[in-house]
């Protein structure tokens, strides 16, 4: 045999599997649903109120967002393990029903530290950038190393799950790409910053998006008094008069 033919065939896998990843994402890009989108302030763009995550994940799916890059405001991120939601029958009686299984998974699943997970399993986001709190990206710099496929980059972390993209970084190191995103804000996010400071950075980070939710974390005990009042403060930053969502 020719000693050159596994490399020949080593190649042709690379290329096709870069092949197959392009087509993915360009499927992905192409699959996208905006609504009308403008700079924070915009009287145009879309701001909700919400008291709980799985309120803000059920808001995306009745608007019909599909293919986004989610913007996630939080103190922290919070890890989980999607193996837990995957317990698929043993046996099915005939005849067999269909059923969309990720549908499923997030009628029995869904809760406040997962909802950018079924965001993803749901066609909702494409790719999830991460502003975190000084602490809790100091946390997960030092926690980073272990895994795989991670970047380090000037103020940024970026890893992929599952071929997942995601990207970690501060709000003072937050810049925006040209696609509107879907904005999201924890309560906890003004554990240690002030509600004028981050919309000043977002701002100057020529952040542009079409739906941006604000929620309370009503339940969580970890939030405080103080936390959700900066939150309320933030949302009248942003002249939401008008455009606010029971």
């Amino acid at each position: 045999m020719n000693g050159r033919t596994p490399f020949y065939y080593s190649a042709v896998i690379v290329l096709l599997a870069v092949v197959v990843v392009g087509g993915l994402d360009r499927h992905g890009r192409s699959a996208r649903i905006f609504g009308t989108a403008g700079a924070l302030g915009d009287p145009r763009v879309e701001i909700a109120l919400t008291a709980t995550p799985q309120e803000a994940f059920r808001l995306w799916k009745q608007r019909g967002y599909k293919g986004r890059t989610v913007v996630f405001i939080g103190e922290q991120w919070k890890r989980i393990d999607p193996s837990q939601y995957f317990e698929a029958p043993l046996y099915r009686q005939y005849p067999l029903k269909l059923y969309n299984l990720a549908e499923k998974q997030e009628r029995e699943y869904l809760s406040a530290d997962n909802i950018l997970y079924f965001a993803d399993l749901s066609g909702i986001a494409r790719q999830i950038t991460a502003v975190l709190g000084k602490t809790g990206f100091s946390q997960l710099a030092v926690q980073a190393p272990q895994a795989r496929n991670v970047k380090f980059r000037d103020g940024e972390i970026f890893m992929t799950h599952h071929g997942f993209p995601r990207t970690f970084t501060t709000a003072e190191h937050f810049r925006a790409g040209r696609e509107p995103v879907l904005l999201y804000v924890n309560a906890d996010y003004f554990r240690a910053d002030e509600p004028e400071i981050l919309l000043r950075q977002l701002m100057q980070s020529g952040l542009t998006t079409d739906c941006v939710i604000l929620c309370s974390q009503t339940g969580d005990t970890s939030v405080s008094a103080t936390e959700r009042t900066k939150l309320e403060r933030f949302a009248g930053l942003m002249r939401m008069q008008g455009r606010v969502l029971p």
